[in-house]
């Protein structure tokens, strides 16, 4: 009885299945303990067992991705990875660009005032003292206001692009500098908070005016200067001492070659 095969199943044939639990078969005379030691032609199969245990491979599916839900999650986790770290990129350019910079250059801007020079002079922004001296950069050198000592007398003019009065005395200042150019130093001088290099450079370039401009980035030179006002003109001298305080617009040429002859 050992040796005995069972014959395979049909597909339209009742399987009947023996229990371990019984010695007696429900519907065979073969007993159960040889049951175990059957031998079969071809494997025994349950069309039901075998769609179920399909059906169970494709619930569990290939990975990560079989899920649309997951899917959605990784997407959305891998987006947030990229801004954060967008961010930290931005926040660390934005440390290493921060502070005035000296920009130069019709894409960059006007040249940015680095700061006060240091002097033993009594320096005061008053008629009679000297002119308080700083420094900017210009064709990749500092300049200070001092340097032009001993060479050509200085118009100092603190001004804003945004100021109608500012606007209104340029065109006569830029009569004035075509005239007298080989004989005087003419310094326009925009500040922040409300300019910024570039927009005074896109303002100067549109009206073409061609004397100097700089800015004055973090507004200590406007407080030494103790400028109330704009536009606000100091005239210099040739020793660097202050001869003429303009507060408010010259509104003519005229005014403008009477404050330079005290200077010339």
């Amino acid at each position: 009885m050992s040796d005995a095969t069972y014959p395979k199943a049909s597909k339209g044939s009742k399987v009947t299945r023996v229990s371990r639990a019984s010695e007696t078969p429900t519907a065979s005379a073969q007993p159960a303990d040889d049951y175990e030691d059957a031998e079969y032609d071809e494997p025994y199969y349950d069309e039901d067992e075998e769609l179920e245990y399909e059906y169970d491979e494709e619930e569990a599916g290939p990975g990560l991705l079989a899920s649309p839900g997951r899917a959605v999650l990784l997407g959305i986790s891998a987006v947030a990875l990229l801004a954060v770290l967008g961010l930290v990129i931005w926040l660390l350019s934005s440390q290493q660009s921060s502070g005035p910079k000296v920009i130069e250059g019709a894409t960059g801007g006007v040249p940015v005032i680095k700061g006060l020079a240091q002097t033993s002079e009594a320096q005061a922004p008053t008629k009679g003292a000297f002119a308080p001296d700083f420094i900017w950069t210009d064709n990749n050198q500092d300049v200070a206001l001092s340097s032009f000592r001993g060479d050509k007398p200085v118009f100092l003019n603190f001004w804003g692009t945004w100021c109608p009065p500012c606007r209104a005395e340029m065109p006569a200042m830029e009569q004035f500098y075509q005239l007298h150019k080989d004989e005087i130093q003419m310094i326009g001088v925009s500040m922040a908070p409300r300019d910024e290099p570039t927009g005074v450079l896109s303002f100067v370039k549109d009206a073409n005016y061609s004397w100097k401009f700089i800015h004055d980035g973090d507004y200590k030179i406007a407080e030494k200067y103790q400028v109330a006002s704009v536009p606000s003109s100091y005239f210099i001298d040739r020793n660097g001492i202050i001869k003429v305080v303009q507060i408010g617009a010259m509104i003519d040429e005229k005014m403008i070659e009477n404050n330079f002859q005290q200077v010339k």
